[in-house]
């Protein structure tokens, strides 16, 4: 199925003021070079990207098909206290995802070969109560002479002034995708970590990874989508949603089915997704090569570095280690996603859990990434994410230690990240009060700890 857009290519501004009837409609892209169609207004219950094409201008998405009329194209849903925003049965229980007020949406080109479009959108229950407000931003960037097209997806949610959000979904709720008819019965699927996950029910699996790709035909020619999941992303590694039969669908789920998420007041929750399109079928080296391109435009730590690599001179002491094979230098390799003994783990009952990292010299720092248990791609491993903890810093080996950032409790994300004012540090501490989401405190478990430092100008 070849694109076959409705508009010009946008160059400047578009605004869609919430409720219009009429769909409008914004073409991001160039033919040749790969281009999508979003739906901003005029969609009864949300926006979306309609089309999806490769560079040849093979379309790989389908719209409201009769069997499921409320997938459309590639679309970002949850549900949201009550209210389930993905279905759209029946119409007066359904959410609703609009623009908040004229200039809410805007289009324009970008800089170096991109094209972006930008939208503040309101999540409405179906009495008007605003439940959740999302910051979307998406854009299409191709190099000249450099496939495949790629798609950045980057929602930032956040809860209603002093309100928190409890953020829900089924086992396929995310960014997903519905294939065009072409591929039902006959997409096949490739993932990061090679094997696919287990069987959830009839022929839908749910695969964590850092990728997953959908190879398929479009108007007969041979074409692959992959979908990335952002390594910063807090539920990173995506639990990759995929079904073949009866219908072809993709999509990068929060695994919020077996762990829900409640989203406090004045916090937010920032997902960055990609999208590869390939004329032909792609194999995994090329989908790799695609992800680490991914990876490197969208990096929003660019311009620091991670003075915590044991490479660059960091050592890591612990309360205590679980074996050799679990040391607290294993926090510190650059490795957590190789294998699961690639993380520190404590002994039991040694508590409390500590994680104790020497600079070798005060370095200016703003930022420290955390990844917990769920950050390998080990089914189940979420539940043992570190539940309670604290960020603190100290010129001494023992202290007294400062708080970086405010301690963080409840926490159920495999990925957390912790923004602060510039402060200098050698030695950083992580202190471990809960270790574990079930309530228990027998371990701790930390597969990375990075920290960020300002790169140093050129020589």
């Amino acid at each position: 199925m070849r694109c076959a857009f409705l508009l010009p290519m946008v160059a400047g501004t578009f605004a869609a003021a919430a409720g219009d009837a009429a769909p409008q409609d914004v073409r991001l892209g160039a033919p040749g070079r790969g281009e999508l169609l979003y739906r901003s207004a005029g969609a009864p219950f949300k926006p979306y990207v309609k089309e999806l094409c490769t560079p040849s201008g093979r379309n790989v998405l389908v719209d409201s098909p009769e069997d499921h009329v409320h997938h459309h194209g590639l679309m970002f849903a949850i549900g949201v206290g009550e209210v389930d925003f993905w279905g759209e049965e029946p119409p007066d229980q359904a959410g609703t995802i609009r623009a908040e007020g004229p200039g809410g949406s805007a289009a324009g080109a970008a800089a170096k070969g991109g094209w972006s479009l930008a939208e503040d959108l309101a999540w409405r229950a179906p009495d008007g109560t605003v439940l959740l407000h999302e910051t979307r931003a998406i854009r299409v960037h191709q190099d000249p002479g450099v496939a495949p097209a790629l798609v950045f997806w980057r929602s930032v949610l956040s809860p209603p002034a002093e309100e928190a959000a409890a953020l829900w979904g089924r086992h396929y709720f995310g960014l997903g995708m519905r294939l065009l008819r072409e591929m039902d019965d006959t997409a096949t699927f490739l993932h990061s970590e090679g094997a696919a996950g287990p069987v959830y029910r009839g022929d839908e699996r749910l695969t964590p990874g850092r990728w997953c790709a959908a190879l398929g035909t479009s108007g007969g020619a041979p074409v692959t989508v992959a979908l990335f999941d952002h390594p910063l992303n807090p539920r990173h590694p995506a639990a990759f949603f995929t079904m073949s039969a009866p219908f072809a669908y993709l999509s990068a789920t929060l695994n919020l089915e077996q762990q829900p998420r409640l989203l406090a007041p004045g916090t937010a929750l920032d997902l960055r997704f990609g999208v590869a399109l390939f004329d032909g079928h792609a194999t995994p080296e090329e989908i790799e090569a695609a992800y680490s391109r991914f990876t490197a435009l969208e990096d929003p730590l660019r311009g620091r570095e991670n003075v915590a690599l044991a490479a660059r001179g960091t050592t890591a002491l612990a309360s205590s280690e679980f074996g050799p094979d679990y040391s607290a230098g294993k926090a510190i390799d650059g490795r957590w996603r190789t294998r699961e003994t690639d993380k520190w783990n404590s002994r039991a009952n040694v508590t409390p859990h500590f994680l104790r990292l020497d600079l070798g010299e005060k370095r200016l720092i703003d930022a420290i990434v955390v990844r917990h248990e769920g950050a390998l791609p080990v089914a189940g491993g979420f539940v043992f994410n570190t539940a309670n903890f604290r960020l603190q810093r100290s010129d001494r080996p023992f202290g007294p230690w400062l708080d970086l950032a405010p301690p963080l409790r409840r926490n159920s994300d495999n990925v957390t990240a912790h923004h602060f004012q510039p402060v200098a540090a050698r030695y950083v501490r992580l202190l471990i009060e809960t270790g574990e989401q079930n309530g228990g405190n027998d371990y701790g478990r930390i597969a990375e700890i990075e920290i960020y430092a300002p790169a140093a100008p050129p020589k």
